[in-house]
Protein backbone atom coordinates (compact mmCIF):
# COMPACT_ATOMS: atom_id res chain seq x y z
CA UNK A 1 0.00 0.00 0.00
CA UNK A 2 0.94 3.54 -1.17
CA UNK A 3 0.64 5.27 1.99
CA UNK A 4 0.66 8.76 0.43
CA UNK A 5 -1.83 9.48 -2.18
CA UNK A 6 0.07 12.67 -3.28
CA UNK A 7 3.47 11.41 -4.06
CA UNK A 8 4.25 11.55 -7.65
CA UNK A 9 6.07 8.64 -9.06
CA UNK A 10 10.05 8.59 -9.02
CA UNK A 11 9.79 11.98 -7.10
CA UNK A 12 13.49 12.06 -5.60
CA UNK A 13 14.12 15.28 -4.01
CA UNK A 14 17.59 16.37 -5.00
CA UNK A 15 19.86 18.60 -1.95
CA UNK A 16 21.33 21.66 -2.57
CA UNK A 17 24.65 21.57 -2.09
CA UNK A 18 25.73 24.79 -1.18
CA UNK A 19 22.58 26.85 -0.78
CA UNK A 20 22.12 30.74 -0.79
CA UNK A 21 19.75 30.96 2.01
CA UNK A 22 20.30 33.95 4.42
CA UNK A 23 17.79 33.21 6.87
CA UNK A 24 16.06 29.79 7.96
CA UNK A 25 12.76 28.79 6.74
CA UNK A 26 10.76 28.85 9.89
CA UNK A 27 8.66 26.14 10.06
CA UNK A 28 5.91 25.63 12.82
CA UNK A 29 4.06 22.33 13.46
CA UNK A 30 0.89 22.45 15.84
CA UNK A 31 -1.63 19.87 16.89
CA UNK A 32 -3.13 18.78 19.47
CA UNK A 33 -2.12 16.38 22.46
CA UNK A 34 -0.06 13.23 20.83
CA UNK A 35 -1.22 13.45 17.45
CA UNK A 36 2.46 13.10 15.76
CA UNK A 37 3.75 16.30 15.32
CA UNK A 38 7.45 14.85 17.19
CA UNK A 39 7.13 11.79 14.81
CA UNK A 40 6.05 13.80 11.70
CA UNK A 41 9.77 16.07 12.35
CA UNK A 42 11.48 12.11 12.71
CA UNK A 43 10.14 11.28 9.58
CA UNK A 44 11.36 14.34 7.82
CA UNK A 45 14.55 14.34 9.51
CA UNK A 46 15.54 10.71 8.74
CA UNK A 47 15.96 9.99 11.89
CA UNK A 48 15.17 10.20 15.87
CA UNK A 49 15.95 13.76 16.36
CA UNK A 50 13.16 14.43 19.09
CA UNK A 51 12.63 11.45 21.65
CA UNK A 52 9.32 12.26 23.50
CA UNK A 53 6.75 14.54 22.81
CA UNK A 54 7.04 18.29 24.12
CA UNK A 55 3.40 18.45 25.77
CA UNK A 56 3.35 20.64 28.54
CA UNK A 57 7.12 21.85 28.53
CA UNK A 58 5.76 25.38 25.61
CA UNK A 59 7.54 25.34 22.10
CA UNK A 60 10.46 23.05 21.56
CA UNK A 61 12.64 24.15 18.48
CA UNK A 62 14.76 22.03 15.80
CA UNK A 63 17.70 24.12 14.46
CA UNK A 64 20.81 23.25 12.40
CA UNK A 65 24.36 23.98 14.76
CA UNK A 66 24.05 25.75 17.98
CA UNK A 67 21.04 25.57 20.15
CA UNK A 68 20.48 28.91 21.76
CA UNK A 69 17.55 28.70 24.10
CA UNK A 70 16.76 26.02 26.67
CA UNK A 71 13.84 24.30 24.59
CA UNK A 72 15.97 24.24 21.42
CA UNK A 73 17.68 21.04 19.87
CA UNK A 74 20.33 21.30 17.90
CA UNK A 75 21.22 18.74 14.31
CA UNK A 76 23.68 18.24 11.77
CA UNK A 77 21.85 17.00 9.31
CA UNK A 78 22.69 18.91 5.81
CA UNK A 79 19.21 18.19 4.25
CA UNK A 80 17.71 20.46 7.30
CA UNK A 81 20.32 23.21 7.66
CA UNK A 82 18.07 25.91 6.25
CA UNK A 83 14.86 24.39 8.02
CA UNK A 84 13.89 25.37 11.50
CA UNK A 85 11.24 23.41 13.29
CA UNK A 86 9.26 24.68 15.94
CA UNK A 87 6.57 22.52 17.87
CA UNK A 88 3.98 23.50 19.86
CA UNK A 89 0.87 21.83 21.38
CA UNK A 90 -2.32 23.30 21.06
CA UNK A 91 -5.45 22.87 23.04
CA UNK A 92 -8.83 24.28 22.70
CA UNK A 93 -9.35 24.75 25.85
CA UNK A 94 -6.10 26.39 26.24
CA UNK A 95 -5.13 29.73 25.19
CA UNK A 96 -2.03 30.22 23.14
CA UNK A 97 0.89 31.83 25.13
CA UNK A 98 2.12 35.78 23.47
CA UNK A 99 5.47 33.86 22.98
CA UNK A 100 3.61 30.87 21.07
CA UNK A 101 1.25 33.80 19.07
CA UNK A 102 4.62 35.41 17.85
CA UNK A 103 6.36 32.50 16.80
CA UNK A 104 3.35 31.20 14.70
CA UNK A 105 2.64 34.96 13.26
CA UNK A 106 6.42 34.42 11.94
CA UNK A 107 6.45 31.33 10.59
CA UNK A 108 7.22 31.22 7.11
CA UNK A 109 4.62 27.47 6.74
CA UNK A 110 2.71 26.04 9.09
CA UNK A 111 1.45 22.37 9.32
CA UNK A 112 -1.24 20.65 11.36
CA UNK A 113 -0.89 17.35 12.23
CA UNK A 114 -4.06 15.52 13.06
CA UNK A 115 -4.70 11.57 13.52
CA UNK A 116 -5.96 9.49 10.91
CA UNK A 117 -8.58 7.67 12.77
CA UNK A 118 -10.34 11.14 13.96
CA UNK A 119 -8.83 13.47 11.22
CA UNK A 120 -10.36 16.86 11.90
CA UNK A 121 -11.99 17.03 15.26
CA UNK A 122 -14.40 19.48 16.15
CA UNK A 123 -11.87 20.55 18.39
CA UNK A 124 -9.18 21.10 15.88
CA UNK A 125 -11.20 22.88 13.90
CA UNK A 126 -12.21 25.94 16.88
CA UNK A 127 -8.46 25.64 17.61
CA UNK A 128 -8.00 26.73 13.73
CA UNK A 129 -10.70 29.17 13.60
CA UNK A 130 -8.96 31.14 16.49
CA UNK A 131 -5.40 31.13 14.59
CA UNK A 132 -7.28 32.06 11.15
CA UNK A 133 -6.46 36.13 11.86
CA UNK A 134 -2.53 36.02 12.90
CA UNK A 135 -1.85 33.20 10.21
CA UNK A 136 -0.51 34.91 7.27
CA UNK A 137 1.68 31.80 5.71
CA UNK A 138 0.52 28.94 3.46
CA UNK A 139 -0.52 25.90 6.14
CA UNK A 140 -0.19 22.19 5.16
CA UNK A 141 -2.53 19.60 6.44
CA UNK A 142 -0.22 16.45 7.71
CA UNK A 143 -2.59 13.30 8.51
CA UNK A 144 -0.41 11.20 11.02
CA UNK A 145 -0.83 6.83 11.12
CA UNK A 146 -2.03 6.55 7.97
CA UNK A 147 -0.15 3.48 8.01
CA UNK A 148 -3.30 2.00 10.37
CA UNK A 149 -4.91 2.14 7.03
CA UNK A 150 -5.83 -0.47 5.10
CA UNK A 151 -6.04 0.45 1.47
CA UNK A 152 -5.46 3.12 -0.79
CA UNK A 153 -9.21 3.81 -1.52
CA UNK A 154 -9.35 4.85 2.74
CA UNK A 155 -6.85 7.32 2.02
CA UNK A 156 -8.66 8.84 -1.14
CA UNK A 157 -11.90 8.73 1.00
CA UNK A 158 -10.72 10.45 3.96
CA UNK A 159 -8.91 13.05 1.74
CA UNK A 160 -12.01 13.35 0.17
CA UNK A 161 -13.82 14.06 3.49
CA UNK A 162 -10.89 16.18 4.78
CA UNK A 163 -11.03 18.18 1.33
CA UNK A 164 -14.86 18.83 2.03
CA UNK A 165 -14.44 19.78 5.62
CA UNK A 166 -11.07 21.95 5.97
CA UNK A 167 -12.83 24.35 3.54
CA UNK A 168 -9.57 24.47 0.89
CA UNK A 169 -7.73 26.33 3.83
CA UNK A 170 -4.46 24.35 3.23
CA UNK A 171 -2.38 24.14 0.35
CA UNK A 172 -1.29 20.18 0.73
CA UNK A 173 -2.87 17.10 2.65
CA UNK A 174 -0.14 14.76 3.46
CA UNK A 175 -0.65 11.21 4.33
CA UNK A 176 2.24 10.38 6.76
CA UNK A 177 3.41 6.98 7.99
CA UNK A 178 5.76 7.29 10.25
CA UNK A 179 6.31 4.03 12.75
CA UNK A 180 9.78 4.02 14.69
CA UNK A 181 10.43 1.14 12.59
CA UNK A 182 9.78 2.87 9.22
CA UNK A 183 11.92 5.90 10.27
CA UNK A 184 14.80 3.78 11.47
CA UNK A 185 14.76 2.06 7.89
CA UNK A 186 14.22 5.16 6.36
CA UNK A 187 17.48 6.57 7.56
CA UNK A 188 19.59 4.73 4.81
CA UNK A 189 16.81 3.75 2.39
CA UNK A 190 15.26 6.06 0.03
CA UNK A 191 11.94 3.95 -0.48
CA UNK A 192 11.44 3.87 2.82
CA UNK A 193 11.93 7.37 3.59
CA UNK A 194 9.26 8.13 0.48
CA UNK A 195 6.93 5.76 1.96
CA UNK A 196 6.90 7.87 5.22
CA UNK A 197 6.02 10.27 3.11
CA UNK A 198 9.22 12.08 4.79
CA UNK A 199 10.41 12.77 1.74
CA UNK A 200 7.28 14.23 0.21
CA UNK A 201 7.25 16.54 3.15
CA UNK A 202 11.08 17.50 2.45
CA UNK A 203 10.33 18.70 -0.84
CA UNK A 204 7.58 20.93 0.05
CA UNK A 205 9.44 22.44 2.53
CA UNK A 206 12.52 23.04 0.19
CA UNK A 207 9.76 23.92 -2.36
CA UNK A 208 8.64 26.67 0.06
CA UNK A 209 12.11 28.28 1.11
CA UNK A 210 13.07 28.55 -2.72
CA UNK A 211 9.81 30.89 -2.68
CA UNK A 212 10.35 32.23 0.22
CA UNK A 213 14.17 33.75 -1.25
CA UNK A 214 12.34 34.68 -4.29
CA UNK A 215 9.90 36.33 -2.81
CA UNK A 216 11.97 38.41 -0.19
CA UNK A 217 11.28 41.20 0.64
CA UNK A 218 7.88 40.12 1.08
CA UNK A 219 6.09 43.24 0.40
CA UNK A 220 5.93 42.88 -3.28
CA UNK A 221 4.18 45.58 -6.19
CA UNK A 222 0.87 44.91 -7.14
CA UNK A 223 0.99 44.61 -10.40
CA UNK A 224 3.34 41.10 -10.53
CA UNK A 225 0.46 39.21 -9.18
CA UNK A 226 -0.35 38.44 -12.85
CA UNK A 227 2.95 36.61 -12.94
CA UNK A 228 2.91 35.38 -9.33
CA UNK A 229 -0.66 33.48 -10.42
CA UNK A 230 0.59 31.99 -13.80
CA UNK A 231 3.34 30.57 -11.62
CA UNK A 232 1.50 28.87 -9.13
CA UNK A 233 -0.80 27.46 -11.97
CA UNK A 234 2.12 26.57 -13.81
CA UNK A 235 3.18 24.29 -10.45
CA UNK A 236 -0.42 22.92 -10.74
CA UNK A 237 0.44 21.67 -13.92
CA UNK A 238 3.47 20.32 -13.11
CA UNK A 239 1.51 17.89 -10.39
CA UNK A 240 -1.61 17.25 -12.60
CA UNK A 241 -0.94 14.56 -14.75
CA UNK A 242 -4.11 14.69 -16.23
CA UNK A 243 -4.63 18.04 -16.56
CA UNK A 244 -5.58 19.82 -19.64
CA UNK A 245 -5.76 23.47 -19.14
CA UNK A 246 -5.63 26.16 -16.24
CA UNK A 247 -6.22 29.63 -16.33
CA UNK A 248 -7.17 33.34 -15.25
CA UNK A 249 -9.88 35.83 -17.27
CA UNK A 250 -9.75 38.98 -16.28
CA UNK A 251 -13.50 40.50 -16.66
CA UNK A 252 -12.92 44.52 -17.28
CA UNK A 253 -10.94 43.11 -20.59
CA UNK A 254 -11.60 39.74 -21.23
CA UNK A 255 -7.95 38.39 -21.30
CA UNK A 256 -7.46 35.03 -20.84
CA UNK A 257 -4.08 34.23 -19.37
CA UNK A 258 -2.93 30.76 -18.83
CA UNK A 259 0.41 28.84 -18.54
CA UNK A 260 -0.86 26.72 -22.07
CA UNK A 261 -1.55 29.97 -23.72
CA UNK A 262 -2.82 28.96 -27.28
CA UNK A 263 -4.45 25.48 -26.24
CA UNK A 264 -7.85 25.20 -28.71
CA UNK A 265 -9.93 24.78 -25.71
CA UNK A 266 -8.61 27.53 -23.80
CA UNK A 267 -11.38 30.11 -25.19
CA UNK A 268 -13.93 27.78 -25.32
CA UNK A 269 -13.60 27.07 -21.44
CA UNK A 270 -12.59 30.39 -20.29
CA UNK A 271 -16.57 31.55 -22.51
CA UNK A 272 -17.99 28.66 -20.59
CA UNK A 273 -16.89 29.78 -16.74
CA UNK A 274 -17.77 33.05 -17.72
CA UNK A 275 -20.96 32.21 -18.23
CA UNK A 276 -21.72 29.60 -15.60
CA UNK A 277 -20.68 32.37 -13.16
CA UNK A 278 -22.86 35.22 -14.22
CA UNK A 279 -25.73 32.69 -14.66
CA UNK A 280 -25.25 31.49 -11.11
CA UNK A 281 -24.51 35.78 -10.28
CA UNK A 282 -27.93 36.42 -11.61
CA UNK A 283 -29.90 33.24 -9.74
CA UNK A 284 -28.65 34.35 -6.44
CA UNK A 285 -29.85 37.85 -7.32
CA UNK A 286 -33.45 36.84 -7.92
CA UNK A 287 -33.11 34.82 -4.84
CA UNK A 288 -32.51 37.85 -2.59
CA UNK A 289 -28.56 37.12 -2.14
CA UNK A 290 -26.23 39.50 -3.27
CA UNK A 291 -22.40 36.91 -4.18
CA UNK A 292 -19.58 38.02 -5.01
CA UNK A 293 -17.95 35.21 -4.44
CA UNK A 294 -18.75 31.83 -6.16
CA UNK A 295 -16.98 28.45 -6.63
CA UNK A 296 -18.62 25.83 -9.23
CA UNK A 297 -17.71 22.46 -9.94
CA UNK A 298 -18.90 20.46 -12.82
CA UNK A 299 -18.20 16.86 -14.18
CA UNK A 300 -18.51 16.32 -18.32
CA UNK A 301 -17.44 13.75 -20.48
CA UNK A 302 -14.99 12.20 -18.09
CA UNK A 303 -13.48 15.53 -17.20
CA UNK A 304 -13.87 17.93 -14.17
CA UNK A 305 -13.95 21.89 -14.51
CA UNK A 306 -13.67 23.99 -10.82
CA UNK A 307 -13.69 27.47 -11.41
CA UNK A 308 -13.50 30.22 -8.59
CA UNK A 309 -15.01 33.84 -9.52
CA UNK A 310 -14.24 36.79 -7.50
CA UNK A 311 -16.75 39.82 -8.44
CA UNK A 312 -14.93 42.54 -6.69
CA UNK A 313 -11.77 42.03 -7.92
CA UNK A 314 -12.97 40.98 -11.45
CA UNK A 315 -11.14 37.93 -12.20
CA UNK A 316 -12.27 34.28 -12.34
CA UNK A 317 -9.23 31.65 -12.44
CA UNK A 318 -10.73 28.11 -13.79
CA UNK A 319 -8.92 24.42 -13.99
CA UNK A 320 -10.31 21.38 -16.16
CA UNK A 321 -9.02 18.15 -16.11
CA UNK A 322 -10.01 14.27 -15.36
CA UNK A 323 -12.73 13.00 -13.66
CA UNK A 324 -11.07 10.16 -12.20
CA UNK A 325 -11.49 10.36 -8.18
CA UNK A 326 -7.46 11.13 -7.33
CA UNK A 327 -7.43 13.31 -10.24
CA UNK A 328 -10.39 15.86 -8.89
CA UNK A 329 -9.40 15.68 -5.06
CA UNK A 330 -5.90 16.79 -5.89
CA UNK A 331 -7.27 19.10 -7.97
CA UNK A 332 -9.41 20.76 -5.46
CA UNK A 333 -6.77 20.89 -2.78
CA UNK A 334 -4.10 22.55 -5.48
CA UNK A 335 -6.57 25.18 -6.74
CA UNK A 336 -8.96 26.41 -3.72
CA UNK A 337 -5.84 28.50 -1.92
CA UNK A 338 -4.37 29.73 -5.55
CA UNK A 339 -7.75 30.80 -7.28
CA UNK A 340 -8.98 32.58 -3.13
CA UNK A 341 -5.24 34.08 -3.40
CA UNK A 342 -5.96 35.66 -6.96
Amino acid sequence: MQPNYLIEPNNVTQFPKNPNVTSALRVVILGEGKAGKSALINAVARGVVITQPSEGEGPVTLRHGVARAAHDISHDLAHLQDIEFTEIACDHERPLTPPEQDMIAGADLIIWVTIVSQAWRLSEQVICDRLRESVSCPMILAVSRADKLRSQTDIEKIAGRLHRDTGGRFEDIVFISASPAAIEASATDAHAWKATAGQKLHGLLMRATKIKLREAPRARPVSTWIDDLTQKLERVSARLQRLVVTGVILHETGQVISPQQGHPDLMKLSQMCGLWSEAQARLAERQGAERSDILSEVSMEGYYLIHHTDRHRQRTVFLFCGADLQTRILARTLFMPISKAA
